[in-house]
């Protein structure tokens, strides 16, 4: 299990690299995907569920979550700009 939590960090830091060439709400719903898809997978573990499914379900809300975020945010700044 320990050798499994080191891998994570790593696994993350790498998709969050390919990042910088992404658009604001590409990267955004990256990013939720990934937070989302670690803590599904501790919420599942801590109550002895499947860690995979957790991750599954909390890369799908974090991805939506990241994504109408930046949108909402481009929203905004174009009505600012106008």
């Amino acid at each position: 299990m320990k050798q499994n939590i080191a891998v994570v960090p790593l696994c993350m830091a790498l998709a969050l690299s390919a990042c910088t060439t992404m658009d604001n709400k590409t990267q955004s719903a990256g990013i939720g995907a990934a937070i989302g898809c670690g803590v599904g997978a501790v919420l599942a573990t801590l109550t002895e569920n499947d860690a995979g499914g957790g991750c599954a379900a909390g890369a799908l809300v974090g991805g939506i979550v990241g994504y109408v975020k930046a949108r909402n945010a481009e929203v905004d700044e174009a009505k600012r700009a106008s």
